[in-house]
């Protein structure tokens, strides 16, 4: 394998994984929104909430999607496994985005109950395992 291709794979793999655990941790945050009575303790979760998702899941899904379209480009890898892989990616991003729309609106108001927050979470249950799977088991 040549060096650049170990790297960037290394980098995609690692950018997923960071992606991967912020998609898991944002709904406990959310679910944490709700309860938390105290004006200073809410004002600290919501800067540790906004952290974890505009400082270290976003710039790490970014991360990921361009160095797995480099990987594609550099390896010119095709089969069937792809837009499989491609399709549950999308969906991962579009969980991204209700996360950031979760984000804005619990800023506004704290209407959603914790365990709907936290059956949230089912999403990137269902969505990380195949993706993390297709992500190591191909070969390039």
């Amino acid at each position: 394998m040549d060096l650049t291709l170990a790297w960037v794979k290394g980098v995609h793999i690692t950018a997923l994984v960071v992606w991967c655990a912020g998609l898991f941790y944002l709904p406990g945050l959310f679910a944490s929104h709700c309860s938390t009575d105290e004006l200073r303790s809410f004002h600290r979760l919501r800067a540790m909430t906004r952290v974890t998702y505009i400082g270290i899941t976003s710039p790490a899904a970014v991360i990921a999607v361009v160095s797995g379209s480099a990987l594609i480009w550099l390896s010119d890898v095709s089969g069937g496994w792809l837009p499989v892989k491609l399709t549950l990616v999308g969906m991962m991003a579009a969980y991204h985005a209700v996360c950031g729309y979760l984000l804005a609106e619990l800023r506004e108001s704290r209407a959603y109950r914790p365990v709907t927050l936290l059956a949230l979470m089912a999403v990137p249950a269902a969505l990380i395992p195949p993706v993390l799977w297709l992500a190591l088991a191909k070969p390039l």
